[in-house]
């Protein structure tokens, strides 16, 4: 497995992939503060899916 690390938009990151499922249940409000970050930039891991981010 190969993992690839990246600067993306948050509006390039696909917020429906599992790896977000926890942090929508947990967090109130999770999808509006993702949304509201668009134009920020993230660090994240990627094959097959997230399997990192940080900000």
């Amino acid at each position: 497995m190969s993992n690839y690390l990246k600067v993306k938009k948050f509006s390039e990151i696909d917020i429906n992939d599992p790896f977000f499922d926890s942090l929508k249940s947990d967090y109130a409000g999770f999808e509006d503060w993702f949304s509201r970050k668009a134009e920020k930039e993230a660090y994240i891991l990627e094959d097959n899916g997230v399997q990192g981010f940080y900000i």
